[in-house]
């Protein structure tokens, strides 16, 4: 009678520097690259990938998963050691499969987690339309701008007003930008998908900051615009979203005065005239 006694033992199985947990993010459709993995094990050895309820989707012999086919979300990797032929099907589970081999098996100790983000910071335009507007205000109160984004992906957004030189001056959670009454000048609008933590910060430079805690993606290019004249402005520019804004300037009535420091208007509402009327008396008299 012959005997033969085998022992698989999947061990442990790790990612590259022996993580059990990795990130990979998609932004704009980019493919990061595959997940390596190993075990510590011996015999023969697979590598099962699995959903988070550790349905079988794919099997591996080199521990290579390219993610590129998969939504985002929670994924494990497991390693398989084995003898005979191996025999698991796709899409059952680790917990019940009736056999994993036609001999022996043993299934890793651990799982290596991987979280799957994909990212699309698109580009931002105002709601009503454009992705310019000029604003003018007397600086009694602020003005709402109602936002949009051209994302189709499920993720967490938040806009950055910066200013001309994209330091950032308000972070916004939500599709509402907010120029406040003191506001003046020329800002710009961008949008940021992000996974994790939002960790941009006011005062931080754009493009020097990591705006997630794990990934992020900020919208496409830039924009620009200046503002030009009293109350109508001129504002130029394109890409994701520019608004600007520019305090409205006195009208002569209001800023021309008198040799008695009195307003035009003010002479007109004593002496039952019109502006017009008072300022052509006064430019007869000079």
């Amino acid at each position: 009678m012959r005997v033969v006694k085998e022992n698989p033992n999947a061990g442990q199985v790790s990612s590259a520097g022996g993580k059990t947990k990795e990130d990979i993010c998609f932004v704009r459709g980019k493919n990061p690259g595959p997940i390596r993995v190993a075990a510590s094990g011996n015999g023969n050895l697979r590598f099962l990938l699995t959903d988070d309820e550790e349905g079988i989707l794919l099997v591996s012999e080199n521990g290579v998963f390219d993610f590129a086919p998969f939504p985002d979300g929670t994924y494990r990797i497991y390693a398989l050691s084995f003898t005979g032929s191996f025999s698991a099907p796709i899409g059952a589970s680790i917990r019940n499969v009736p056999s994993f081999a036609s001999g022996c098996a043993d299934l890793s100790d651990n799982f290596v987690q991987v979280d799957k983000y994909i990212l699309d910071g698109a580009r931002v335009a105002l709601q009503e339309g454009g992705n310019a507007r000029s604003i003018c205000s007397d600086g009694s109160s602020g003005n709402i701008l109602p936002m949009v984004n051209t994302s189709k992906t499920i993720q967490a957004y938040a806009y950055l007003l910066t200013d001309t030189t994209n330091r950032v001056v308000r972070i916004f959670r939500d599709d509402k930008v907010v120029l406040e009454k003191n506001d003046a000048g020329t800002f710009r609008i961008w949008g940021v998908a992000y996974s994790g933590t939002l960790t941009t910060t006011v005062g931080s430079q754009l493009e020097n900051t990591a705006h997630g805690s794990i990934c992020y993606s900020l919208s496409e290019g830039k924009a620009e615009g200046k503002t030009e004249g009293k109350a109508e402005g001129k504002a130029e520019g394109k890409a994701e979203g520019l608004i600007t804004g520019a305090r409205r300037q006195p009208e002569a009535s209001e800023r021309s005065m008198n040799q008695y420091g009195m307003s035009i208007e003010h002479i007109a509402q004593n002496m039952g005239m019109t502006p017009i009327e008072v300022e052509m008396n006064l430019n007869k008299a000079k």
